[in-house]
């Protein structure tokens, strides 16, 4: 057995502390106890030495394995392919459309179906217009993005009441024909837009009227003979429809 100099400072110090008698005995303790510490001490060591050759294998496993793939490619949605000029062939159609049931302006306005004041008897339409009003609405049906607002004028102010009755009475038969009620509005704007003089009967028959004015995106802001048009290709131009 290996005595080295911590075992005799302990012995001099039991020795000089316990007498020659209890030595042996202190002696087997402080031998006991060394090497049990010096077993747990090489327990420990060796459990560090264990982790550190882990940690190194994982690096080096790391080091030697390849990258992950990528993700795959996620194929992106093709924009859906529309007419070139989508809103003036829309416009265009419905302007055809609406001329072949009540007289019909393109206008910056919108697209115009007139009722004239001889289709109305008192505040309600008559059955020749009710009909004719059942299938303006069944045109705008089909093309969703449309608004429609009917203007009711009047040949002289004091009718501003019957202007208002009258284009109310338009609105309902037009949501009553299939179009949606927050889609269409109607208002009396009695004789704030005459197209005629008030000076004499005739003029004030023309301008009492019920004005369907047809707006939306759908069918753009320039009438058809507002927009521009390529010199080449096709030599015919639109025609112009009277403008408002």
């Amino acid at each position: 057995m290996n005595i080295g100099p911590e075992m005799l400072f302990l012995l001099l110090l039991a020795f000089l502390l316990f007498g020659p008698k209890k030595l042996p005995e202190i002696g087997r303790t402080i031998g006991r106890g060394l090497a049990e510490f010096k077993r747990a001490s090489n327990e420990l060591k060796g459990q560090l030495e264990n982790e550190m050759r882990q940690l190194e294998a994982e690096d080096r496993e790391k080091k030697i394995s390849p990258p992950p793939p990528p993700p795959p490619a996620v194929a992106q949605p093709q924009p859906a392919r529309h007419s070139s000029h989508p809103a003036p062939e829309l416009r265009s159609r419905l302007l055809q459309e609406l001329r072949a049931v009540l007289p019909t302006l393109d206008s910056p306005r919108g697209l115009i179906a007139t009722l004239p004041a001889d289709e109305f008897r008192g505040a309600a339409t008559s059955d020749a217009s009710s009909a004719q009003v059942r299938r303006v609405a069944s045109i705008l049906a089909g093309h969703p993005g449309l608004y429609v607002s009917v203007d009711g004028y009047a040949g002289e102010a004091s009718k501003a009441a019957q202007s208002e009755e009258r284009a109310e009475a338009v609105r309902r038969l037009l949501i009553g024909s299939g179009l949606a009620a927050g889609t269409v509005s109607a208002q009396g704007k009695a004789d704030s837009r005459p197209v005629a003089s008030n000076a004499t009967p005739r003029g004030r028959q023309q301008n009492s009227r019920v004005e369907i004015v047809i707006t939306g995106d759908a069918i753009g802001r320039l009438p058809l003979w507002d927009h521009p048009y390529p010199l080449t290709g096709s030599t015919q131009s639109p025609s112009r429809s009277w403008q408002q």
